[in-house]
């Protein structure tokens, strides 16, 4: 899936132009407000997001 991010929430939560909200898992290393990202699902039930094809990809999981 991808969306703009439109607003962070707390220390390392986020929200999309979807209405979702989500949270890293780790630390996220990137400057994402405003940027279009990716969540990509993962094995087990996991997701991941990444800002581009040559960024890290940062575990996250959704709130809302």
């Amino acid at each position: 899936m991808s969306a703009k991010v439109t607003a962070w929430q707390g220390a390392n939560r986020f929200v999309l132009d979807t209405g979702q909200v989500w949270e890293g898992l780790e630390a996220i290393p990137y400057e994402i407000l405003g940027q279009n990202v990716t969540i990509e699902a993962r094995p087990m039930g996991a997701f991941a997001l990444k800002l581009n094809e040559n960024s890290v990809a940062v575990r996250v999981h959704r709130l809302k």
